[in-house]
C-alpha cells in the first residue's frame, strides 16, 4: 500500500508542479475579455473602458472582444470552449441569467417531447462559471421623443391602462435583460404594452424618433447624453427616488410615483470553472485594484454608474445570482 502511495504521488507531482509553475507566473501574454453584447451599448463601452485600467494592475493588456449573438448564448459557447486558465474572462450582467433559465426551459422542452439527453451545448451559467468581482450597478430609464404626445408619465399610464398594448417599449433582444425591465415595469404599474426587441439601441432610438415607437430604454450611461443633448424626453428613472444631474433633474422616479420597481443592471466578470484559485486570486487582485483606482472613480461619477453601489466580491455575488434568478424566473412565469 506504501509503495502505491508513493507511486501515486510520483505520477501527480509533475502535474502539481506544472500547476503551481503556470499559476506564479500568469499572466505570461495578453488575456482576452469577451463582452457578449454587440459594440456601443452600455456593458460594451464599460467593459473596455475598465479593462483599459485592469491591464495596468495585471501587468498584461485585456483585450476585448465582442461575441454576441443568440441572446449571449454564443459568448457562453465559445468561452466554456476555452481552456480553464485564466486568460479567458466574460463580462457579465443579469442577462446572463436570463441565458440560463432559456436553456434550462429547452431542456425540459426537449425532454418533455422526446426523452433527450441534456445536449452538450447546453450550458448553464451558474453551473459552469465562477465569479470573480462585480463592479458596477446601472440604472434603467425610460424616454419618449421630443415630440411625443404625452406630457408626463401620468398621462402615458393613464392612456396605458385604457388601450392595453397598444403602446410600444423597444430594447435589445427577447427575452432579455430589456425585455424583464419593460415586463416588469408594466406589471408593478398596473399596464399592459408590446415590447419590441431590436438589434441594438441605436436602432430601437431610430424607431423612437420615426415614430415608430413609443419609449425607448437604456441604462444611464447611453441615456444621459440623450437626454442632455434633447434627443430623447426622459420619462422615468427606476430608482428610489429622482437624480439630481442635469437633464434628468425633472424626472420622476419610479418609487416616487408608487410603481415599486427599481430594477437596473450590473456588471462584472467571471471565469470558466475550474480555473486554478491562484489564477482566479491574481484576476480578483488586478480588478479590485482597477476599481480602487481614481481613474475608475472619476469614470464611474463622469457616466454616474457610482449611484448605486456596484462591488460585490465573489461569494456574496454567487449568492445574489441565486436571488436574483428566482426573481427573474417568477416575473417571466407571471407574465406567461
Amino acid at each position: 500500500m506504501k509503495y502505491i502511495r508513493l507511486l501515486a504521488l510520483a505520477l501527480c507531482l509533475p502535474l502539481l508542479l506544472a500547476a503551481c509553475a503556470a499559476s506564479q507566473s500568469f499572466p505570461t501574454r495578453p488575456v482576452t475579455m469577451v463582452i457578449p453584447f454587440g459594440a456601443g451599448n452600455a456593458s460594451d463601452l464599460f467593459a473596455r473602458r475598465f479593462a483599459s485600467i485592469a491591464s495596468e494592475h495585471l501587468g498584461q493588456t485585456i483585450r476585448c472582444i465582442n461575441i454576441s449573438g443568440n441572446q449571449t448564448g454564443e459568448a457562453i459557447a465559445y468561452v466554456y470552449e476555452q481552456p480553464a486558465d485564466g486568460y479567458t474572462v466574460m463580462e457579465v450582467t443579469p442577462s446572463l441569467l436570463l441565458s440560463e433559465m432559456r436553456t434550462l426551459h429547452g431542456i425540459e422542452q426537449r425532454r418533455a417531447e422526446t426523452s433527450a439527453p441534456v445536449l452538450v451545448q447546453d450550458i448553464i451559467f451558474r453551473e459552469e462559471f465562477e465569479p470573480l468581482l462585480r463592479v458596477e450597478a446601472d440604472i434603467q430609464l425610460f424616454g419618449i421623443a421630443p415630440g411625443s404626445r404625452f406630457a408626463s408619465l401620468e398621462e402615458l399610464l393613464a392612456y396605458a391602462k385604457e388601450h392595453p398594448g397598444e403602446l410600444t417599449i423597444g430594447g435589445t433582444s427577447p427575452g432579455g435583460l430589456d425585455e424583464y425591465i419593460a415586463r416588469g415595469f408594466a406589471l408593478a404599474a398596473g399596464i399592459e404594452w408590446t415590447y419590441v426587441a431590436y438589434q441594438s439601441s441605436d436602432e430601437a432610438l431610430e424607431a423612437l424618433l420615426a415614430g415608430t415607437l413609443d419609449v425607448y430604454q437604456d441604462k444611464i450611461l447611453r441615456f444621459l447624453p440623450l437626454a442632455q443633448e434633447g434627443t430623447v424626453r426622459p420619462l422615468v428613472v427606476l430608482n428610489e427616488e429622482q437624480i439630481d444631474v442635469e437633464g434628468l433633474a425633472d424626472c420622476p422616479a419610479s418609487a416616487d410615483a408608487g410603481i415599486d420597481f427599481t430594477q437596473g443592471s450590473w456588471r462584472g466578470f467571471v471565469v470558466k470553472k475550474g480555473t486554478p484559485q491562484e489564477i482566479k486570486d491574481t484576476l480578483i487582485a488586478a480588478l479590485k485594484n482597477a476599481y480602487q483606482d481614481p481613474a475608475y472613480a472619476e469614470l464611474a461619477e463622469k457616466n454616474h454608474t457610482n449611484i448605486r453601489t456596484g462591488y460585490l466580491e465573489a461569494d456574496e455575488w454567487r449568492a445574489q445570482w441565486d436571488e436574483e434568478y428566482m426573481a427573474l424566473s417568477e416575473l417571466f412565469m407571471n407574465a406567461g
